[in-house]
């Protein structure tokens, strides 16, 4: 019987899902989600070939999923992917073992516990990736072989990929974060929109510049929120219990993912047995704790529940939402953004 080391290879094919974080730890840093889409200004996609020179042929299992890949109309493209590979390699086969996303953990935990772990995994998303830390292959020594040009990715993003020095992944298929905002809320506010370049100011209404940050954002928010009688959150006599409309929508997500924006927010000490908090997740955590209970320009659990959508901003509900690329799905038919 073949043997196999506990460790799995991440498919380089797979679609890895990324939210650009800040790095500051305070309120004040510049959310990222704020960089104009411009496809013509995009470099060129460089297609490379990632080889395995010691491959034979065998019969492979091919883990799915820890990022998307479990919808009925993506699976075929998958099926395919399998069958073709054997194609390619005569001899060999590759069998794909659909999980849904929701138990892709649990059952991938249990077969590296167990004697028969899986030799590929993919799609992967972030978090994913992050429930098995340090247990991916590292691919540096395929990369090297197969001449792999990293020079073509920003170092930054290439270390994004590194779990304890280990090389498991390489950029693609990104989806970057953003900030979508309703112009016509604006417009019927009288305040201009947020900038559309990075690092560009922001025009008050008295004509100031200021920062693009959190802090500029609550004041556009409680501005564009606004409770059944027309009053918005700045103004004496608005009612909280009776909100129509909502100046802002974080993704919902867990609470790593919104302290991050403030630092890294990892729970994790350094020895690793000790849960630490870093300031920059508490900062970042009292904000939204803020904003929702304080402020009360971001819809509470239940107000959000009421709307029965996937995302708070295709309610038509609020005005501006960070969210990734992906949720361009829900985007058509929530208002003129």
């Amino acid at each position: 019987m073949r043997t196999r080391p506990r460790r799995v290879l991440a498919l380089l094919a797979a679609a890895l899902f990324v939210a650009s974080a800040c790095t500051s730890a305070s309120p004040s840093v510049q959310p990222t989600p704020r960089v104009t889409f411009n496809p013509p200004t995009l470099p060129p996609v460089v297609q490379q070939t990632f080889h395995i020179p010691e491959f034979s042929p065998a019969a492979l299992r091919w883990f799915c999923c820890l990022g998307a890949g479990d919808a009925p109309e993506q699976q075929p493209g998958e099926k395919a992917a399998a069958d073709g590979f054997a194609k390619k390699y005569p001899g060999s086969s590759l069998k794909i073992e659909i999980t849904a996303y929701d138990a892709a953990v649990d059952v991938l935990s249990t077969q590296l516990g167990g004697s028969n772990p899986p030799d590929v995994s993919g799609p992967n998303g972030i978090g994913g990736l992050a429930s098995f830390n340090n247990q991916w292959t590292d691919l540096t020594p395929y990369l090297t072989q197969s001449a792999y040009n990293l020079g073509v990715y920003d170092p930054t993003t290439l270390d994004f990929f590194k779990q304890g020095g280990a090389q498991v992944g390489v950029p693609f298929d990104l989806y970057p974060s953003m900030l979508w905002y309703k112009r016509d809320f604006f417009q019927e506010a009288g305040i201009a929109e947020p900038p559309h370049a990075f690092g560009a100011k922001y025009k008050m209404a008295d004509g100031t510049e200021v920062d693009w940050n959190y802090d500029t954002l609550r004041q556009i928010a409680m501005k564009l929120t606004v409770d059944k009688a027309g009053k918005d959150a700045t103004q004496a006599g608005f009612n909280p219990s009776k909100i129509d409309q909502w100046g802002f929508e974080p993704q919902r997500d867990v609470l790593l993912g919104m302290g991050a924006f403030w630092g890294p927010c990892t729970l994790v000490g350094s020895d690793p047995k000790t849960v630490v908090i870093p300031d920059a997740c508490k900062a970042g955590w009292k904000f939204v704790y803020d904003c929702v209970w304080k402020d009360h320009f971001i819809m509470t659990e239940a107000q959000f529940n009421d709307r029965q959508v996937d995302q708070g901003f295709f309610s038509g509900d609020v005005a501006m939402a960070e969210n990734f690329l992906w949720t361009t799905y829900g985007v058509v038919g929530a208002g003129k953004h």
